[in-house]
């Protein structure tokens, strides 16, 4: 059975960000080819929610998952996931997660 992932409104942005910045300088296919392997790796965790461990440093706690150059930061719902943001590993998680 196949769960399902969901964006917030802050993914939904940082996807847009992501995009725009692979596009300008790695051209379209590049560009979209890095977000479509995101879309799989967050039907990866939709699938396997409880991959990670609960990260408890967080309010409220979060998981996160390694993609490439960014972090996949998500919550638990039930049987789906929501994906709370997605940003680059060298951004400060904490700063970014407080907003």
């Amino acid at each position: 059975m196949s769960h399902r992932y969901v964006f917030s409104k802050e993914a939904e942005t940082d996807l847009i960000e992501i995009y725009r910045y692979g596009f300008i300088n790695y051209g379209e296919n590049k560009a979209d080819h890095y977000i479509e392997t995101l879309k799989e790796k967050c039907q990866f965790l939709a699938d396997m929610p409880n991959l990670n461990p609960c990260r408890d440093e967080f309010n409220p706690p979060v998981k996160m998952h390694h993609h490439r150059k960014h972090l996949i930061i998500y919550v638990v719902e039930d049987d789906d996931i929501l994906i709370v943001r997605i940003l680059h590993d060298r951004m400060d998680i904490q700063q970014h997660m407080e907003k």
